[in-house]
């Protein structure tokens, strides 16, 4: 991993560099309560490590259903997939990575360096709410197993992700998708709110569409000090 350039094991930058070169401080001294808090104790770890500490590790396992594979369910997901925010197990990691890192950004727990934003990503939103959007129409008893096969995998993931097979549509038009969208990013409630932004993508908005005011979605994240959902448009946009 090179860890001056943030660079992860799939090749690509990071998005929480370019976020925090773009829009930290400012949104994160925004920022109030538990995520200002953890963003605090992340920024104390060493810059130069190529790895989070074993304490990050396990309060990102801790909450949002980290504790399994997002797509599979197997016990202790050591990777993850960065723009989804979401924890995967090794052979489901494959299958993301092999979507290519416009859909999919793989990322290691233990070998790659973290931004505290993309750490603040999975803590707050994670499988849980990742689902809820991409599984939300799902028959449960179309999910692989922890042992299942690669073919299995292959065509579920494929099916949530590249065709949006399980998500609710929000809206009949773009334009409608782009206004859930605005709505979202602007909701006082940072994890509902974001929920329903990565709902508002998966549906069909457009993140880089523009308001009545000509401003973008990011700009409304950072009026309405939304460092979650702002972090999110980063990794998707």
């Amino acid at each position: 991993t090179n860890a001056a350039s943030g660079a992860g094991t799939d090749g690509s930058g990071t998005a929480g560099d370019s976020f925090a070169a773009t829009a930290s401080p400012t949104t994160a001294q925004g920022a109030a309560g538990s995520a200002a808090s953890f963003m605090q104790t992340m920024r104390k770890q060493d810059a130069h490590s190529s790895a989070l500490t074993e304490d990050v590790i396990a309060r990102i396992r801790g909450c949002c259903g980290n504790d399994v594979c997002a797509e599979c369910g197997a016990r202790e997901p050591q990777w993850a997939v960065i723009n989804r925010g979401i924890l995967v197990c090794v052979e489901c990691s494959g299958v993301h990575r092999s979507l290519g890192t416009h859909l999919s950004r793989v990322r290691s727990l233990a070998l790659d360096r973290w931004m505290p934003e993309s750490v603040l990503f999975l803590t707050r939103l994670g499988n849980a709410h990742n689902n809820a959007v991409y599984e939300e129409t799902l028959d449960p008893a179309q999910k692989p197993g922890a042992a299942a096969e690669r073919a299995a995998r292959d065509h579920f993931i494929a099916a949530k992700y590249q065709q949006r097979q399980y998500v609710r549509r929000v809206a009949d038009s773009v334009e409608q998708c782009n206004a859930a969208l605005f709505k979202a990013v602007s909701s006082a409630d940072h994890v509902a709110g974001t929920t329903d932004a990565v709902r508002a993508l998966a549906a069909g908005a457009d993140v880089n569409c523009v308001d009545n005011d000509g401003l973008t979605p990011l700009f409304r994240c950072v009026a309405a000090s939304n460092l979650l959902a702002l972090e999110m448009l980063v990794q998707n946009g």
